[in-house]
């Protein structure tokens, strides 16, 4: 089994490396996102464990460190990746049982977006057969990667399960070297999110300031239907981010009169940043999130115990809460006033139509990985049509079911449920206050706003959830037995 485990990480790090010297010799990254990438390769093969931290922080930023089509937050994560397989002589530390728990339902969603990508591979121009498709799948991260963002849009998506599920099962095995890295992991993911917050808030007046335009300012203050993050062009995904990031910093602040002040300040900048946004999803979510942790740790405090649920009662209401969220949408008008929360209500009403009839095509296996925003004009109900042309879900679940089928999306459900049940049974341990409420509080928030957007499709946010979440399931991770 050692050999193998050591096979599978030499196969791995060679093909990361050719990727990453394709990029490093095609002349259009910058040199500083090289430099951080080989930084994160050298940190992922010395201390693994103290750079994933530092790696977190630098990932929400790809989109200022270098344009299209450079992949900058790929590039800095599969370097780590690459410099973790490299670690060949490094002993393994045998898995927890709940490590197996999580991991099994993860793999298996892995192995299906495989699959349906080596379908759809099928199907592209030049690819003889099931002989070519296997050929493809010995390339499956094409060596030109990371510097051709927007061509096949199937493989990046299943590329970036791939990357989900690597960075998800990275963190608890290497909790069980160092138990304090998912505390570090989840502080990560907060102070990144706060300085985000922070520099958005600041870049408005800063703009001003260096090109004396006040349009910038009223883009943000009374031109509603305009929108904006400083670091994120998505802004939906930009607020699941915030709120994910406002959770665990209620309880992950640092030690320190001014570091606490300048925490307090980057928190208030987090509601502004929020604001500016325009998500309602993430403004609603956040706003029921924040409510809940407060009501059920003021209880905590003082004293008064919560009845306990069993996980099988927590996946069913939550299940519930989805199919509720997204059946609201039908509450909205297509036809309402620009800028409403009925006209919004109203689009992803459409939305819901194209999902269905799309989903009615392909019911239980899908119609390929990432084949949805180019295939969803087929789809498109004609108010749509008339407004995109071509676009994603705006609801994660149905695109999941649409692209993967009901396999794919009880794959999915399964590997969440059982990820989110390992943190949710420890905080029914260890009481409703702390870092493992915080975080599994947070994650379940994110997956609130996966209702109306698709944040899973942003890898600047969606490597932030997938870590946090790990970091959720290792918390309190005892060191192996030797």
């Amino acid at each position: 089994m050692t050999a193998l485990v050591r096979l599978a990480r030499a196969g791995g790090a060679a093909v990361l490396l050719l990727a990453l010297g394709t990029a490093a010799v095609s002349g259009v990254v910058p040199w500083y996102v090289l430099a951080l990438g080989a930084c994160a390769l050298v940190g992922g093969f010395w201390r693994p464990a103290q750079a994933l931290p530092w790696v977190l922080v630098a990932v929400p930023w790809g989109e200022r460190l270098a344009a299209v089509p450079v992949r900058a937050s790929e590039l800095v994560l599969w370097a780590f990746l690459a410099g973790l397989c490299l670690r060949l002589t490094e002993r393994p530390v045998p898995a927890a049982p709940w490590v197996r728990r999580v991991a099994v339902p993860a793999l298996l969603f892995l192995l299906i977006s495989v699959v349906s990508w080596m379908r759809v591979e099928l199907h592209q121009p030049g690819v003889p057969g099931w002989p070519g498709a296997a050929v493809s799948l010995l390339r499956l991260m094409p060596a030109d990667y990371l510097v051709t963002a927007g061509r096949a849009r199937h493989t990046a998506t299943m590329l970036q399960v791939v990357l989900a599920v690597s960075i998800f099962l990275v963190v608890p095995r290497l909790a069980r070297r160092d138990a304090a890295l998912p505390g570090r992991v989840l502080f990560s993911v907060a102070a990144g999110g706060l300085v985000a917050a922070v520099l958005s808030v600041v870049a408005v007046p800063l703009i001003y300031f260096t090109t004396g335009d006040w349009n910038e300012i009223d883009r943000y203050i009374s031109n509603t239907p305009s929108r904006g993050a400083f670091h994120l062009k998505d802004v939906n995904a930009a607020g699941s981010q915030y709120i994910l990031a406002a959770l665990l910093s209620l309880v992950l602040a640092p030690a320190g009169r001014g570091a606490r002040v300048a925490w307090r300040v980057g928190q208030a900048a987090l509601v502004v940043a929020l604001w500016m946004s325009g998500s309602r999803a993430a403004i609603t979510a956040g706003v029921v999130g924040v409510a809940v942790w407060a009501i059920l740790a003021w209880l905590a405090r003082r004293g008064l115990e919560l009845p306990r649920v069993s996980p099988r009662v927590l996946g069913a209401c939550a299940l519930a809460v989805i199919v509720a969220l997204t059946g609201s949408v039908r509450l909205g008008s297509a036809q309402a006033t620009t800028g409403s929360a009925s006209l919004s209500l109203g689009i992803r009403a459409e939305f819901l139509k194209t999902s269905l009839a799309m989903m009615a095509t392909a019911p239980l296996t899908g119609v390929g990985i990432g084949t949805y925003y180019e295939r969803s004009g087929q789809f498109m109900t004609p108010i749509l049509r008339e407004i995109y042309g071509r676009e994603n879900a705006h609801n994660y679940f149905l695109q999941t079911w649409a692209e993967l089928g009901l396999i794919g999306l009880l794959a999915f459900l399964w590997w969440l449920g059982r990820a989110l049940g390992v943190g949710w049974m420890r905080v029914l341990r260890e009481g409703w206050s702390g870092p493992a409420f915080a975080a599994a509080c947070g994650c379940s928030v994110f997956l609130v706003t996966c209702v109306t957007g698709h944040p899973f499709l942003v890898v600047e946010v969606a490597t932030l959830f997938w870590a946090a979440l790990g970091a959720t399931v290792s918390l309190g991770a005892e060191p192996p037995q030797t």
